[in-house]
């Protein structure tokens, strides 16, 4: 009777433990799961920005391919902490933005007319068809707020996809122009901007802040831009999965490459990352470690990368802030590849070094 006794008592006291355990899991998991402010940045596969970019009778030529670089982004969760322990993950302020879309294949007219598209895609077409000697015209309508980091107040009062009215009662026609004018303002300057959201006016306020990913004063706001374009030849463009600015670069070179007769590429594999405006200067991005690690990998010879540099007002807002170029190298090293890192300002500085290269 005694040892039955023992028995149940062990017995009860097996089940506490394993009750405690299993709520403990519970509890953890949960916690595991509580988002955090951040996106979790993870190392995505090269890819061959043929897939992305078509131009009708475009020239196919030689083995060569040009790579536009991508990072993987999900939600960042408690748990995600364990993850960036590993070399292939890393956190990043969190960036709410909307995909880049593409011309639809049905529209078959040269001029398509209220298309909407990233402001990677039309930088690239002005840039590669200008250089290339094509006739591109781009006519901006309606300019929108594609994305906004979580480092502005104005996070709180703007929404992805209000539309651009006025900025400090000063009307705007390209978002070119929005971006030009806020880099010339001080960081800490209060700007007032008036919107539309379906159909009703609204008006925000936020200061000039560092934009992480550019290095200069702005808005901490990603633009796009509801335009016509006119083109001759015709160019298709995919999204396939992929947002944001950061592919502008490849996207010209390989847009280029598909216009003109010579390979630029002379067979190689082109990598490479950065954000191109109308005017063909090559922007900062982010998430350069990634790009260089997924380049190496897809056995790209020569990688493209900003050469930005950090001048001194923005250093003192963020002492840790270091190029672009900086980043890649170091990047390099540490992985031990052998790309060729190329620092380049513009595309023409790009297209010379792929004309000059033997």
């Amino acid at each position: 009777m005694q040892d039955q006794t023992i028995l149940d008592r062990n017995k009860r006291k097996g089940m506490k433990s394993v009750t405690r355990i299993l709520i403990t899991a519970l509890v953890l998991t949960g916690i595991g799961f509580i988002p955090l402010p951040y996106e979790l940045e993870t190392v995505r596969p090269a890819l061959n920005a043929k897939d992305f970019v078509q131009v009708q009778g475009g020239t196919d030529k030689g083995k060569g391919k040009i790579y536009v670089m991508a990072v993987g982004v999900s939600k960042a969760r408690v748990f995600s902490l364990f993850l960036t322990l590993l070399p292939n993950y890393r956190l990043e302020t969190e960036y709410v933005s909307v995909p880049e879309n593409y011309f639809d294949k049905e529209k078959g007219r040269e001029e398509r007319e209220n298309s909407t598209m990233g402001s990677s895609h039309l930088n690239a077409l002005q840039v590669a068809y200008q250089a290339a000697g094509r006739t591109v015209e781009i006519r901006h309508k309606e300019i929108y707020v594609g994305g906004i980091s979580s480092e502005t107040p104005l996070s709180k009062e703007l929404q992805r996809g209000d539309v651009i009215l006025k900025i400090d009662n000063q009307t705007y026609t390209s978002p070119y122009d929005i971006v030009d004018q806020m880099e010339q303002r001080p960081v800490g300057d209060v700007v007032s901007i008036e919107y539309s959201r379906n159909g009703v006016i609204g008006l925000a306020s936020g200061p000039v802040i560092v934009d992480e990913t550019t290095g200069k004063p702005g808005l901490g706001i990603e633009l796009g831009s509801k335009a016509s374009v006119a083109m001759n030849p015709l160019t298709e463009f995919k999204s396939n999965g992929v947002a944001g600015p950061s592919g502008g670069l490849m996207f010209s070179l390989e847009l280029y490459n598909q216009l003109v007769s010579e390979d630029i590429t002379k067979g190689k594999t082109i990598a490479g990352t950065g954000t191109i405006d109308h005017k063909g200067n090559v922007g900062r991005i982010g998430g350069i470690e990634m790009k260089v690690m997924a380049a190496d990998k897809a056995g790209a010879e020569i990688f493209f990368v900003p050469d930005d540099t950090i001048d001194a007002d923005i250093a003192q807002y963020n002492p840790k802030l270091r190029s672009n170029y900086h980043e890649a190298l170091r990047a390099s090293i540490k992985i031990k590849s052998k790309m060729k890192i190329v620092p380049v300002k513009t595309f023409n500085e790009a297209l010379n070094y792929l004309r000059e290269m033997e």
